[in-house]
């Protein structure tokens, strides 16, 4: 009886450990810029020596872009009627060119899709940094929250952004 109890109890949790792996999922990493409490993958949300509420290299925001590995930066151009993101890397200083064709910005106010195509780059001979759409509408009839998204090297990326400086959109990130 004792062998028979020793028995069912190691096939019991033998089949229990099987169940217990990492839960695999196929949403991209999603990180949410302008948040000191945002998330950084492997790097356990530690310091890593950069500021995401300063302007971008090219004057945009800033967004973490599925963990630190990369980062993108939004900046509209209202006088072109045209929205820009440029993949950037974990420093956010450099632009990084990659295979993505085009990117997705999802708005939530007013609800839009925007797909952003690959704009070819000087200086860069594989993949391009920089993504375009022109802007259906002026940049102060929209609240810019939402996501950035797009596939690089088979990996989906996501972040999540939300422009908390309530200004007038002149895009100088200073409060007036």
């Amino acid at each position: 009886m004792k062998r028979c109890f020793t028995w069912f109890a190691l096939m019991l949790g033998t089949i229990g450990f099987a169940g217990c792996g990492p839960a695999s999922s196929d949403k991209p990493a999603t990180s949410e810029a302008g948040h000191e409490d945002h998330e950084h993958g492997d790097q356990g949300g530690a310091d890593h020596g950069h500021d995401h509420s300063a302007p971008g290299p090219h004057g945009g925001m800033i967004i973490d872009w599925g963990g630190g590995k990369f980062h993108v930066e939004l900046v509209i151009d209202d006088a072109k009627k045209e929205v820009t993101v440029y993949v950037l890397d974990e420093s956010m200083k450099k632009s990084v060119p990659v295979d993505a064709t085009e990117l997705q910005l999802s708005l939530k106010e007013p609800v839009m899709e925007l797909t952003l195509a690959a704009v070819a780059t000087s200086g860069e001979t594989s993949g391009t940094s920089q993504f375009s759409a022109p802007l259906p509408m002026s940049d102060k009839e929209i609240h810019w929250e939402g996501t950035i998204s797009g596939v690089v090297d088979g990996v989906p990326y996501a972040g999540e952004f939300h422009d908390e400086h309530e200004h007038d959109h002149d895009h100088d990130h200073e409060k007036k």
